[in-house]
């Protein structure tokens, strides 16, 4: 795969136990094609989250959730440049990423003019797609157009999420995967 690859360990035990109920900080979109709810991460958990990985991997203070994620529209974020979703819990959802014209949603309930940019998928041409157990740990192209397909129940897909400021080819290489 080119705009996504799954690294070679799984989620560590102890996030298993992070809080699910914690305050919600986001709740992005309100239509049926994208809702995320982003929940908060205490410091602690932040440091037990990225002690995993190498310690050059630089984010925000502000860039890691938890996530209850459904179905999103084809989208890119506009700052952050890659992200690592580690999967606590998977549905039978796909992760399809696409080329093609990239054509924004002017809809303000699917287009997050702050955070990330949705596209019209009629225009959209899926080009590769994969479909995390729970467990799994990939790193994604963000800047790339990629949603989230419902194939059944999407609702129950929980998603540690660490998002990083360098891009995914340095992302890759700084984890060692190629």
């Amino acid at each position: 795969m080119k705009y996504a690859k799954k690294l070679n360990f799984s989620v560590p035990e102890f996030m298993y136990g992070l809080p699910r109920t914690t305050r919600i900080i986001a709740a992005e979109g309100s239509k049926a094609r994208g809702r995320v709810l982003r929940h908060y991460v205490t410091r602690a958990d932040r440091e037990k989250i990225l002690s995993i990985f190498p310690p050059h991997i630089t984010v925000t203070d502000k860039s890691i959730f938890v996530s209850h994620i459904g179905p999103i529209t084809p989208h890119v974020h506009k700052y952050d440049l890659c992200v690592i979703n580690l999967y606590l819990q998977a549905s039978d959802a796909e992760t399809v990423f696409y080329d093609g014209e990239a054509v924004p949603l002017e809809d303000p309930e699917l287009s997050n003019i702050d955070t990330y940019i949705a596209f019209d998928e009629s225009l959209l041409t899926p080009t590769e797609s994969f479909k995390a157990a729970s467990g799994d740990i990939w790193v994604l192209n963000t800047g790339v157009p990629h949603a989230v397909v419902a194939n059944g129940a999407c609702e129950d897909r929980w998603v540690v999420q660490v998002y990083l400021t360098i891009p995914f080819n340095v992302a890759l290489q700084q984890l060692g995967v190629s």
